[in-house]
């Protein structure tokens, strides 16, 4: 995740409890490959338990990944470990709309809904968008 993600911590909490995440597996936005395997897309992310978080200590940094997902999808499948699309989480492509000037209104209509079934929200500029989501997310909880 990077510093304009946001996460929804009402639905991520429900889903742990319900032990919707205990399978050894990363869970997270994916793109699928012509041989029917996920590939990471980073963003607002993925998921892993601790167990998986555990085979992770040791992880090759590639120097030439232009970003984190690469590292964690290259020691993931020489690890072993399964990556799962899961939906939910948010990763955003293209240029974010607050980069081009955007008004939140604007930005609120590439935001997927409902809203409080989302874990992650890539891309949120600035503490009033946060907070109108987080405001929604806790009507739609109630």
């Amino acid at each position: 995740m990077c510093i304009r993600d946001s996460v929804n911590t009402s639905k991520l909490k429900s889903s742990i409890v319900k032990g919707e995440f205990n399978e050894d597996k990363i869970y997270g936005h994916t793109w699928r490959d012509k041989d029917g395997g996920n590939w990471l897309m980073g963003g607002a992310g993925f998921l892993m338990n601790r167990k998986v978080l555990k085979k992770f200590e040791n992880c090759e940094i590639i120097e030439t990944a232009t970003y984190s997902d690469v590292n964690v999808q290259n020691h993931a499948f020489h690890n072993g470990v399964v990556i799962e699309r899961r939906g939910g989480f948010c990763a955003c492509s293209g240029k974010p709309k607050y980069m081009l000037g955007e008004p939140i209104e604007k930005q609120m209509k590439r935001l997927p809904k409902p809203y409080h079934e989302k874990f992650t929200f890539h891309y949120m500029k600035g503490i009033d968008l946060m907070m109108h989501i987080q405001n929604l997310i806790e009507k739609e909880y109630k």
